[in-house]
């Protein structure tokens, strides 16, 4: 196997027909295959608010030769634990009821599932006692303020991290049964612990806004390690969590150079101030991919948002990709493309009508000279 040169063995690891399975196996056949294949087994790994996850998580932060290997760390997404399931009695005018017997079964399902309790806003407490409340807000610090400090030092101990992504858990995903509760004859998927939650949907990318975010300030003072350059956001539900940022997350844009952002719906145009700002400040940004596939049921007047996500003192210099995906409207982003025009080499939409109009104004910047 050791005469086997490194680009032939990779090219065989990184053929389609090679399952995760297959690789897995192979990286046990010898050290020199165990050398490739430990680096693409263990480049993008995974969080969630899962125990599972989060033990999978740290015990790979805990092996120096996997962690090294690791250059993408992905939150899976999901907001429903424990206090998703709230009891009613039969005759409530309450549509998010859960079944007495589902109740019963899910409630301390999820309770042994998740670590990271919900944090309950002030309009939800109407329906919920006050001492209920305040045991939430401080099972929620207590577990933020025991798992960050880690979960920081875990993700130092990866030099060549350099892409956080979050993303939705996969409905599909099948959870772990913990152990001491009684087996079942099913597996549970995550799509049976999904709830419509009204006002909790605005809350939801959790695991983005409370620790990523933080922790690419907290990389880039650190003088030993490259900074994270690479961010995706996918929106959990039907809403954008976009609403949630704020001033504290400006920083934490600094040192982008790639951003691919997937936005759901959102009720006003406004929402998008913080992140623009953001945008603004990430002046090294090289691509961006904007996908709009998640957003169904927004009115005409929301999609005047690119001043917001734009601003005209906005300064792009060294954009050269830009992807659209489902533009609503092709005119809108016309104004950043003429900003960034010296720069962009290239320019792809997809899904999305590109008008003799919209080639007609291209052709007349001429500054744009694109390459694809």
């Amino acid at each position: 196997m050791v005469h086997i040169p490194g680009e032939i063995i990779l090219n065989i690891l990184t053929d389609e027909c090679i399952s995760k399975p297959d690789l897995k196996n192979l990286r046990l056949a010898s050290k020199w295959i165990s050398t490739f294949a430990t680096g693409l087994l263990f480049s993008r790994i995974y969080i969630s608010k899962l125990k599972s996850d989060r033990e999978s998580f740290f015990n790979i932060a805990a092996r120096p030769h996997l962690a090294e290997a690791v250059q993408t760390v992905t939150w899976l997404e999901m907001l429903e634990d424990e206090t998703s399931f709230t009891h009613v009695k039969p005759g409530s005018e309450d549509q998010d009821v859960v079944d007495v017997n589902l109740f019963s079964l899910l409630r301390p399902l999820a309770r042994a599932l998740f670590w990271l309790p919900f944090e309950e806003h002030l309009d939800e407490r109407k329906s919920t006692t006050m001492r209920n409340i305040r045991k939430t807000e401080r099972q929620r610090a207590e577990a933020i303020q025991t798992f960050t400090p880690n979960f920081f030092a875990a993700l130092d101990n990866m030099p060549k991290l350099r892409e956080l992504t979050s993303q939705p858990m996969p409905p599909g995903r099948e959870f772990v049964k913990p152990f001491g509760l009684s087996p079942s004859q099913y597996p549970f998927t995550c799509q049976m612990f999904l709830r419509a939650m009204g006002e909790r949907g605005l809350q939801r990318n959790d695991g983005f806004c409370t620790f990523l975010i933080p922790y690419i300030a907290h990389r880039a003072d650190l003088p030993t390690l490259e900074p994270i350059t690479r961010l995706r956001l996918v929106d959990e539900s039907n809403w954008t969590c976009t609403g949630r940022f704020d001033g504290t997350f400006i920083k934490s844009f600094d040192n982008l150079t790639h951003l691919d952002l997937c936005v759901s719906n959102f009720h006003k145009a406004s929402q998008f101030v913080w992140l623009g700002q953001c945008l603004k400040a990430a002046t090294p940004l090289e691509e961006v991919r904007l996908c709009f596939e998640r957003s169904r049921i927004c009115s005409g007047h929301t999609w005047n948002f690119f001043p917001y996500l734009f601003p005209d003192d906005g300064r792009y210099s060294s954009l050269r990709t830009l992807i659209l995906v489902e533009m609503p409207s092709t005119r809108a982003v016309f104004h950043l493309i003429k900003k960034v025009a010296s720069s962009l080499k290239i320019l792809r939409y997809e899904n999305t009508l590109v008008t003799v109009e919209l080639l007609q104004m291209l052709s007349k910047v001429p500054e744009l000279r694109l390459e694809q």
